[in-house]
C-alpha cells in the first residue's frame, strides 16, 4: 500500500509505535510483578533505572534462588522464568519492529490526480530506400527486463516529449477494440504485385505477404511450394548473387525482411524492420541483436492494422554447423529449425546454390490464426561451400473494427486536417533486445525476443486512434492519461495492518493494566516515594524541608550567619567583688 506521507509524518507514526511498544512492555512487566511476587517488583523498579542494573538484579536473584535448597526451602522457578520470558519476548518484538522499518517500509513515488492531455511534437524521420522510421521511438529491452515493462517505460518516457513536466507521468490513453479478422493467408511475391507469386491458402480473411529479396528472380522461375499439414509449408525461391558480389570479397548480407498485410483488396500495410546490412561470411551465430519492429496503418473502412515482427538473424559459415548454432539459439524442439536441418541434410540448399543460380532461399512457414512464423535461409555460392544467412521471424497482426477518432486529438489538427501523405513502408517503434554481458559470452533471451511481437501488437492496437502520425508534416499526436508523481512510502498491506493491530493491542493491554492493577505495580519507585511524602503536607506528619548547603538557608530563610565573628577591643575592666559569691576565682577589686 502506498502512503502519501512525508518523512516527518512517517517517522512520527513510527515514534508513536515505539512508545506504545515500550509502554506495553512495562505494562506486561507490571502484570508479571503483580502475579509473580518474588523479586519481580524490585526487578521492575530496577529496569526503570537502567538495563545494566536490572540484569545485575536478576543475576543476584538467581544466585539466591540457587542457595535456597541448602536451607531446606522449596524453590519456585516459575516467577523467574516468567520474568525471563517477558524480557525475551519484549526485546524480540522490538527487534521485529526494527526489521520491519528497515526491510518493509521503503521510500518511493506514487501517483495522484488524473488529467487528459494531448502532446503534439515534431519528429525527426529517417528514410531508407523503402521505409521511414521514427528513431526517437526506439527503445532498449535489457536482458532482465520484461518486454511489457520496457515498452511501457519507453512510451511513458518524457525525453521524446516537448515541455514535458518531470513531476508528471505520461501514459498513452488506451481503448478497447474488437477484432475484425482472426485468420491469415500467406504468400510470397517477387517485385510486389507485378512479379510472380506463391500462395499458401489458410482460409483466412486477410493476407500476409513476404516480399522476396530484390536479388531473387522477379518471376520466381524455378520456385515452388511444398504444402504440408494445415498452416505449414516449405517455399523454395531461386535468385541472383547479392549486391556487389558480396561473397567474392568475403562478405554476406543479412536476410532482408519486407512484409505486407492486406486486410482487403484496396488497403495494405507494409513494413521493413531494418536496412540491409553486410557482415563477414565467416561469422558464426547472431549477426545483429534481436529486433522487434512495429507499425500501424489506418484502412478505408475506419479500422486499423497493427503489425509487429520479431526477428533473429544469424549466420552459418558451413552447412554442417547449422545444427549446433540453431540449437543454441532456439532449442532442439523447434519445428521450423528441424525442417530446415532436413533441407541441409538432403542437400536441397547446397545443390541449388551450386547450380546455375548463385542464390537459393528456402523458407519454412507456420501459420496459426494471426501469427506467422518464418525461418528463411539464403545460400550464397562460394568456392568451397555455401554460406547460410538466416532469419527467424515471428509476425503478429491485429486488425480491428472501426473506432471513432479521439476528439481531443482532432481539435489539435491544423485547418484542413492532417496530411494525406503516407510512406510506402513505415516503422513507428522498434525494440532492441540487448544481451546479458558475462565473462564467457553475451547471452540473449531469444524466446522473450520472439514473443515480443505479440505483446507489442496488442499494446499498439489498444493505443489505437490515440497515436496519430502526420507523416507529411512530421508531426506526432498522442493522447495521454497524465498523473502527478508524489513522494511517499510503500508498505505491504499485511505489514501495515499488522502494525495497526500491534498498536491497538498495545493500547488495550496498557489501558487494562492502568485500570485493573494497583498503582504500586504501575508507577515508578520515585512516584510512589513522592506520593508518600506529599501526603504528609495535610496530616501534620514530619516533612522534608529544602536546605541549601551553600547559603545555609532553610526554605529560603537564613538560619545560620556566615559572617566571621568580630574581636572586641580590649578595655580596663573594674572588677568588683560580688557579695555572697562563693567562687574563689573571682577576685575582689581593691
Amino acid at each position: 500500500m502506498f502512503l502519501q506521507w512525508s518523512f516527518f509524518e512517517t517517522n512520527f507514526l513510527l515514534l508513536i509505535l515505539d512508545i506504545l511498544v515500550a509502554t506495553f512492555f512495562t505494562a506486561v512487566l507490571a502484570c508479571a510483578a503483580r502475579h509473580s511476587q518474588h523479586h519481580s517488583q524490585t526487578i521492575r523498579w530496577a529496569h526503570q533505572v537502567g538495563l545494566m542494573e536490572m540484569v545485575k538484579m536478576m543475576k543476584n536473584s538467581t544466585k539466591k534462588v540457587q542457595k535456597m535448597p541448602f536451607i531446606g526451602l522449596k524453590v519456585k522457578w516459575g516467577p523467574f522464568v516468567r520474568l525471563v520470558v517477558t524480557f525475551v519476548s519484549g526485546y524480540f518484538l522490538v527487534g521485529i519492529l526494527a526489521a520491519v522499518k528497515v526491510f518493509f517500509i521503503n521510500a518511493t513515488t506514487g501517483e495522484n490526480g488524473h488529467y487528459n492531455e494531448v502532446v503534439v511534437s515534431r519528429q525527426f524521420i529517417t528514410n531508407t530506400s523503402s521505409t521511414s522510421y521514427l528513431p526517437a521511438w526506439s527503445f532498449p529491452v535489457p536482458y532482465n527486463t520484461r518486454t511489457e515493462d520496457a515498452l511501457t517505460n519507453g512510451i511513458n518516457s518524457t525525453y521524446a516529449l516537448p515541455r514535458a513536466s518531470l513531476s508528471k507521468r505520461y501514459r498513452p490513453r488506451l481503448s478497447e477494440y474488437e477484432i475484425a479478422c482472426d485468420q491469415l493467408d500467406f504468400s510470397v511475391n517477387a517485385n510486389g504485385d507485378s512479379g510472380g507469386s506463391i500462395s499458401l491458402s489458410n482460409t483466412g480473411c486477410a493476407n500476409m505477404t513476404l516480399i522476396a529479396p530484390i536479388v531473387m528472380d522477379s518471376n520466381l522461375t524455378g520456385s515452388y511450394v511444398v504444402q504440408e499439414p494445415k498452416g505449414r509449408a516449405k517455399i523454395v525461391i531461386l535468385g541472383e548473387s547479392l549486391i556487389l558480389n558480396a561473397t567474392a570479397v568475403g562478405l554476406a548480407a543479412e536476410v532482408p525482411l519486407l512484409l505486407r498485410l492486406k486486410p482487403n483488396a484496396n488497403d495494405y500495410c507494409l513494413m521493413s524492420d531494418k536496412p540491409l546490412q553486410l557482415f563477414s561470411s565467416a561469422k558464426s551465430g547472431l549477426t545483429s541483436y534481436p529486433l522487434t519492429a512495429l507499425t500501424k496503418c489506418n484502412i478505408s473502412s475506419g479500422g486499423m492494422v497493427s503489425l509487429a515482427t520479431s526477428t533473429v538473424r544469424f549466420s552459418v559459415p558451413e552447412p554442417g554447423m547449422f545444427h549446433p548454432i540453431a540449437t543454441s539459439l532456439f532449442g532442439s524442439q523447434d519445428e521450423l529449425v528441424s525442417s530446415m536441418e532436413v533441407n541441409l541434410n538432403n542437400l536441397t540448399l547446397i545443390d541449388l546454390s551450386r547450380s546455375n543460380n548463385t542464390l537459393a532461399a528456402v523458407t519454412e512457414v507456420n501459420i496459426v490464426d494471426t501469427k506467422v512464423t518464418i525461418l528463411m535461409c539464403i545460400s550464397a555460392k562460394q568456392i568451397i561451400s555455401p554460406n547460410l544467412s538466416c532469419a527467424y521471424v515471428v509476425a503478429h497482426t491485429v486488425i480491428t473494427q472501426p473506432r471513432p477518432m479521439n476528439p481531443d486529438i482532432t481539435r489539435m489538427f491544423p485547418d484542413g486536417g492532417i496530411s494525406k501523405y503516407v510512406p510506402r513502408s513505415a516503422v513507428v517503434m522498434t525494440l532492441s533486445h540487448f544481451p546479458l554481458i558475462s565473462m564467457d559470452k553475451p547471452i540473449f533471451d531469444i524466446p522473450k525476443a520472439l514473443n515480443s511481437s505479440q505483446i507489442a501488437t496488442s499494446y499498439l492496437a489498444a493505443v489505437g486512434q490515440n497515436f496519430i502520425m502526420d507523416w507529411g508534416r512530421s508531426t506526432l499526436y498522442i493522447a495521454y492519461d497524465t498523473v502527478d508523481i508524489v513522494k511517499g512510502y510503500e508498505i505491504p498491506d499485511r505489514v501495515l495492518w499488522t502494525l495497526v493491530g500491534v498498536m491497538g493491542g498495545c493500547l488495550v493491554i496498557i489501558g487494562a493494566t492502568e485500570c485493573l492493577l494497583e498503582s504500586k505495580y504501575t508507577r515508578s519507585l520515585y512516584f510512589l516515594a513522592s506520593e508518600e511524602l506529599s501526603a504528609g503536607l495535610f496530616d501534620g506528619r514530619p516533612q522534608l524541608y529544602k536546605f541549601d548547603i551553600d547559603t545555609l538557608k532553610l526554605e529560603g530563610r537564613k538560619i545560620i550567619s556566615t559572617k566571621p565573628p568580630q574581636r572586641p577591643e580590649e578595655t580596663d575592666v573594674l572588677q568588683k567583688s560580688i557579695s555572697g559569691s562563693k567562687n574563689p576565682l573571682i577576685p575582689t577589686a581593691v
